[in-house]
């Protein structure tokens, strides 16, 4: 079970040469769409599917970008979530540009070469959700919904804490429109941004497993199992119903959230923001929560992730 935008592409290219391997993946054709923000966007546009407007920029047409025309927030992406270079993998994160100088300081370091594009989005006001999906050769199979509480960064990114919640008519179609054009096979998570209005926006497809998967799993929704059965040709017993209103909390995410909510650059917090935030966060424990390592029958996952955090801090500095 391949778990990465790395790894996933790796697997799909070696399948086809060891005749054994049982993979529940989509066709590379199919991942590549998916994975691509930009042809996704397209994709979605030729479907109905409500999207931000999207455009690309690089070293190529940087030059004739209008900044005076774009509306401030601006949402600032890489096209492919990871890239493999000689030098490594690079990961780049979703940045957030509120003026036309922040837009170009992010434009020139972020760029990597002549062929590197970044991705200029507008920002859509709302919480984040997102549908999980299974699917048989473009045939759903089972989906299960989530919505935002806390993410990081605050104004939009990896989650942190979420809650489970019934999948809505709306979302199911945006998945659907997307995903059985492409005969999707196995899993992928459709991410959403929902305004005030209630209207779900299309954010962008996870193509592997996501990162809150153990929501999915904590509610009876047993994603990997039902992955292994539909790579081993036996009947998946998925549930007919999930508990809704369940919570996962990502503790160490949590941390950062309230870092990045105490010393915002986007706007500079007032005593009483800072004191929701320490409350927000300081709360241990409510009904339905459940932490995303923190399990007492298994504690290494949670002992590795705090050593791997601290680490990171600690060479930052």
């Amino acid at each position: 079970m391949p778990m990465t935008d790395i790894t996933v592409p790796l697997v799909l290219r070696a399948a086809p040469a060891m005749g054994s391997l049982r993979t529940a993946l989509p066709s590379l054709s199919a991942y590549e769409t998916a994975s691509d923000k930009f042809a996704l966007y397209n994709l979605a546009r030729n479907a109905g599917v409500r999207a931000p407007q999207t455009s690309i920029v690089s070293r190529a047409n940087v030059a004739q970008l209008d900044v005076q025309s774009l509306r401030f927030p601006v949402v600032v992406k890489p096209r492919l979530s990871a890239l493999r270079l000689a030098a490594g993998v690079i990961k780049r994160p979703v940045s957030y540009a509120h003026d036309a100088r922040a837009l170009e300081h992010m434009i020139r370091t972020q760029l990597l070469d002549d062929s590197d594009e970044l991705l200029l989005q507008e920002h859509v006001s709302g919480f984040g959700a997102g549908i999980f999906a299974i699917y048989d050769h473009g045939k759903p199979l089972f989906f299960f919904a989530h919505r935002r509480i806390r993410e990081k960064p605050p104004s939009g990114g990896v989650s942190v804490v979420c809650e489970s919640a019934p999948v809505t008519a709306d979302s199911i179609s945006i998945a659907r429109s997307l995903l059985e054009p492409l005969q999707w096979h196995g899993v992928a998570m459709v991410e959403l941004k929902v305004d005030a209005a209630g209207q779900p926006w299309l954010i962008e497809v996870n193509a592997r497993f996501w990162g809150s998967l153990q929501l999915a799993v904590d509610c009876g929704a047993r994603f990997p199992d039902y992955v292994y059965q539909l790579a081993a040709g036996l009947p998946l017993a998925v549930p007919k119903e999930y508990a809704v209103g369940r919570r996962l909390r990502w503790w160490l995410g949590d941390l950062d959230n309230l870092y990045l909510s105490l010393k915002s650059r986007e706007h500079t917090p007032t005593l009483g923001d800072k004191l929701k935030a320490i409350g927000r966060f300081a709360l241990p424990w409510q009904p339905g929560l459940r932490y995303e390592f923190a399990r007492p029958s298994d504690p290494a996952p949670a002992a590795f992730a705090l050593r791997q955090y601290v680490g990171q801090i600690l060479g930052r500095h």
